[in-house]
């Protein structure tokens, strides 16, 4: 059995103003708590002991809960270790002892939150959409749990996201179609279905449109900044990472999409590992790539696939860039450019993109080690 997590997102339902202000002064000083525990693991050591005693006294004399610092602890040392050193507006990570989720048979559902002040219970929309309905029945039936979620402050409003994790069985089966997924930043994914020695299919899945929507923002950003407009800023903010999230939707439906059509498949992708340093590209394609999220794409494929009950493999890609998918021959020259592919020994060519994906499925087929 392995966990597959949903996320459902729901506004919450027209809190009064009390129950609105304490949740926003919570999600206020659980950023300032977050800051605080920053600054320590800067200054001292990012040890969940050594932050516990070095700033919890301090942290609990601005009302918050012993499990809200503790969380903010969490979620700062996290942070530490990426490289961030202060933060804004930060979503509560909630866990069992912080909220509360009530689901009633009358349909007026409620979640428990605990803030500065006490444990608060807000309404959940009556209108929810049908998928969010069935994650909510199934909690309630015992075939998922939600043991965790997030309370989000969006402008003013007021979001839950809550964790649904089911237990499924994870696939076992003899694969007969190869699913090999190459990712990339000219092509976003490339998607090829590999049966016996031959493609039947190709997908690819092309990065122009986040590219140019990019430069796009980049120039507006860098505009607004330099003339004060600190409201288009805020404004602007995470449209570019939501973009890329739907675009990675997207993607990763189809891919899944394509596994379905064909018996027994198995989606093989690369281990992340090394990807940044393994590919080079110009000084401007490089910097699309470091904000690129493959390890998001790579995700939702397996969740997606998970779903379907597609088995999911990962190889090491190494040289599959280089190597002539025709004859075996691998060598740096290979690869013209970023989108053409000629083999110096046999002369075949090719897509770039397109030979690195039936390589990652050969890798897998002939058995190489993740």
């Amino acid at each position: 059995m392995v966990g597959l997590t949903k996320t459902i997102r729901i506004p919450l339902h027209e809190p009064n103003k009390g129950k609105y202000d304490s949740l926003i002064n919570t999600l206020n000083r659980y950023s300032e708590c977050i800051n605080f525990h920053l600054d320590g693991a800067f200054l001292y050591s990012d040890s969940k002991q050594d932050l516990h005693e070095l700033c919890y006294r301090s942290a609990r004399l601005d009302g918050l809960s012993a499990n809200l610092v503790q969380s903010a602890r969490d979620r700062a040392i996290e942070m530490h270790r990426k490289g961030c050193t202060h933060t804004g507006n930060v979503p509560i990570r909630l866990n069992q002892r912080i909220f509360k989720l009530v689901l009633r048979d009358d349909g007026l559902n409620l979640i428990g939150i605990t803030t500065i002040n006490c444990r608060i219970y807000v309404p959940l929309p009556p209108y929810l959409r049908p998928h969010q309905k069935r994650h909510l029945k199934d909690i309630t039936s015992g075939k998922a749990t939600c043991n965790s979620a997030e309370l989000i402050n969006r402008d003013g409003d007021l979001w839950i996201h809550l964790f649904v994790k089911y237990e499924v069985d994870k696939p076992h089966y003899q694969p007969r179609t190869i699913i090999g997924v190459d990712l990339g930043v000219s092509k976003l994914a490339t998607a090829s279905a590999l049966s016996k020695d031959a493609v039947s299919k190709v997908n690819f899945f092309d990065g122009s449109e986040l590219r140019f929507k990019r430069k796009c923002y980049k120039r507006s950003l860098s505009e607004w900044q330099s003339n004060g407009n600190d409201a288009m800023v805020r404004r602007s903010k995470g449209k570019i990472s939501n973009l890329s999230t739907y675009l990675n939707h997207c993607i990763s439906k189809e891919i899944v999409s394509l596994a379905e059509q064909y018996p027994n498949p198995v989606i093989v992708m690369e281990s992340l590992k090394g990807i940044r340093e393994r590919i080079n590209y110009s000084k401007r394609m490089n910097a699309e790539l470091h904000s690129w999220s493959f390890a998001q794409l790579q995700s939702f494929i397996e969740y997606k696939a998970m779903e379907k009950g597609i088995r999911v493999e990962y190889v090491n890609a190494k040289n599959t860039s280089r190597m002539c998918s025709n004859c075996g021959h691998t060598h740096k020259s290979n690869r013209k450019d970023q989108t053409h592919f000629k083999c110096s020994e046999c002369g075949y060519e090719a897509n770039s993109d397109f030979n690195a994906s039936v390589n990652i499925a050969k890798v897998f087929r002939e058995g190489a080690p993740t």
